[in-house]
């Protein structure tokens, strides 16, 4: 009988130990699953951030590009105007050449 009851007594602080231990390993597969939830969600924001900065920098570019453009044209239209100018005092000329003869 003795060893009955030293053989439950075991299996009883066994059973507790058990229990023990797979509330420990729910907690720490609850712990884990809590971390890799917030690393997915941090790396999910650091993607979201460099796509806005590389998203930036290709929308720089472009406005850089354009305003290359928009001063290459500056010159040209200054030049057109220079070159219009030039022709409309040489008519000027030639009208008061026409006039005078």
């Amino acid at each position: 009988r003795r060893e009955l009851t030293q053989l439950r007594d075991e299996k009883a602080s066994l059973d507790t130990r058990l229990a023990a231990s797979g509330q420990a390993l729910a907690d720490a597969q609850a712990d884990v699953k809590s971390s890799v939830a917030e690393q997915i969600a941090a790396l999910t924001a650091d993607m979201a951030s460099r796509q806005r900065s590389e998203q930036s920098l290709h929308a720089d570019k472009q406005y850089d590009e354009l305003l290359a453009q928009m001063r290459t044209m500056h010159v040209d239209l200054a030049e057109a105007m220079k070159a219009t100018s030039t022709k409309e005092g040489e008519l000027t000329i030639m009208r008061a050449e026409l006039q005078s003869s």
